[in-house]
């Protein structure tokens, strides 16, 4: 992989009185880097400034920010996907219910649920909104896909090859192919071990129950 990127092997560091006394004086470490360029001065870029520092563009409250991931981890049993089931609710029909603030103009979330099927998800997105009064219509912009669909399916990012967790490269790709249909500006994985792939090995096992839910938000600017 990194000679694909350029590497072109391992090379001796010339001695300090080969190099050119014009980088010697100005800092600059001239060693080859092995990727065919001179390497920069490891003290480079190193002070503090304070020009030029954006706002925090929020989303949801201080949990979501824009180009962002969001991590909601708990033990079994305590809320996770109803949290998570509520925020995208209410960030879809721009209506905070659980007292944070929605920054997003109209957002569109894209909801993605390993363990439940659509129609549980449903079911208890459909109770959290009767109990709010939040109608089907206020939720048009929140996308549902359960673990009984196909594109979910497909999204296993790890997989096993003889016993190692190797990255699922086609996974990635289905899942930019589903944003860049979906568009969404937040992306809600629930839970994310559901997207880890089947039959990983278990030298290092996770309690399910502890496993966290993950939400990504797009790094499109606010309207």
């Amino acid at each position: 992989m990194a000679s694909q990127h350029g590497w072109t092997g391992w090379q001796p560091q010339p001695a300090a009185s080969a190099l050119p006394s014009s980088s010697l004086a100005s800092g600059a470490a001239a060693t080859p880097s092995g990727f065919g360029g001179i390497a920069q001065s490891l003290a480079a870029g190193l002070g503090a400034s304070f020009g030029n520092i954006g706002h925090r563009q929020w989303l949801y409250g201080t949990y979501l920010i824009r180009g962002q991931v969001t991590f909601c981890a708990a033990p079994g049993g305590l809320g996770k996907t109803s949290f998570s089931a509520a925020l995208a609710i209410e960030l879809a029909a721009n209506k905070s219910v659980l007292g944070n603030k929605i920054w997003a103009n109209k957002p569109k979330i894209l909801y993605l649920n390993g363990e439940d099927d659509k129609e549980e998800m449903a079911r208890r997105m459909w109770a959290f909104c009767l109990l709010h009064q939040i109608s089907e219509q206020d939720i048009q912009r929140l996308s549902l896909l359960g673990s009984d669909d196909w594109r979910t399916k497909e999204l296993a990012f790890m997989r096993n090859e003889r016993g190692s967790s190797m990255v699922n490269e086609g996974a990635f790709l289905r899942f930019e192919q589903l944003l860049a249909a979906a568009e969404p500006d937040v992306v809600i994985l629930d839970p994310l071990i559901s997207f880890c792939g089947e039959k990983l090995p278990t030298n290092r096992p996770v309690r399910r129950g502890r496993c966290p839910n993950c939400t990504l938000s797009d790094r499109k600017p606010l309207d």
